[in-house]
């Protein structure tokens, strides 16, 4: 059976994990961990370009390839729906799935304040030695600065939103992380009514650690309890633990950052 995909787009540290362990309750769902499909369909499409390819162009078989991968995937998960959880808003690999997967697919982006994302991490890793953030002893701005790499999760969440916002936005919702903590069950329900998903009853006060067909998230590959989430959003408050590490965030930091952040939180 074909199953219906969609998309998760977001920054990291911006409630991915609590938000797909969430949907993942209802039976119907699968959200993905941070998904390689999308790296595993470029990596077969640059084939293209090779000289045995050019010597014997037998395009439909290898279109065939390429149509099969999220299909072959995925189908063993046991949810017919899924939320792909990947840099969908790149252009690039938003073109991809739109020529060999599915011209009509909607996407979820949750968004959250950046410095909020950037205190998110310094949080992290005050609480976890082995944080990647932690194995050059760096200044805070220039661990920010490392994590607003042009080739790192921040910066290209940021560039896909971009795009999906100027040129995707009929079918993407975008929901905002302190909405969603702040009022779960209406963001949720904003969701649903966007996707046409059947009304499923979501516990709120009880979701468990993410876990998708079968599997965890094995942490220790990039440093301790880097996808731990609380698991009552009822009682979830870490505004002060953020404004501690918010005020950690040097001027400098603040001042390069602050145009784009209003921008990001104008976002409707």
């Amino acid at each position: 059976m074909i199953k219906t995909l969609n998309f998760l787009h977001a920054a990291p540290r911006s409630g991915n994990t609590v938000f797909s362990a969430l949907l993942n309750q209802n039976p119907a769902l699968n959200v993905s961990a941070n998904s390689l499909v999308i790296d595993i369909m470029k990596a077969i499409a640059v084939g293209k370009n090779s000289t045995m390819f050019q010597n014997f162009p037998d395009k439909q078989s290898f279109n065939n390839v390429l149509e099969s991968v999220y299909h072959n995937y995925y189908k063993d998960w046991p949810a017919d729906i899924i939320f792909d959880r990947s840099l969908i808003g790149y252009e690039k690999n938003y073109n991809l799935i739109t020529k060999y997967v599915n011209p009509n697919f909607k996407c979820v982006v949750l968004i959250r304040d950046l410095f909020d994302v950037f205190a998110s991490y310094l949080k992290w890793a005050d609480n976890s030695p082995n944080c990647f953030l932690n194995e050059n002893k760096i200044p805070v701005d220039q661990q920010i600065e490392h994590l607003m790499n042009p080739d790192g999760l921040i910066h290209q969440s940021l560039t896909g939103t971009t795009n999906l916002y100027n040129n995707h936005r009929s079918n993407t919702i975008f929901i905002y992380y302190k909405d969603f903590v702040d009022s779960p069950k209406k963001e949720i329900e904003r969701l649903y009514k966007f996707f046409n998903l059947e009304h499923f009853e979501h516990n709120f006060e009880n979701i468990p650690q993410f876990k998708v067909n079968g599997i965890q998230y094995q942490d220790e590959i990039y440093g301790d309890n880097m996808h731990t989430i609380s698991t009552n959003l009822f009682t979830f408050n870490e505004d002060e633990d953020i404004q501690k590490y918010r005020s950690m965030i040097p001027k400098n930091i603040y001042k390069k950052y602050h145009e784009v952040n209003k921008w990001l939180m104008e976002i409707k």
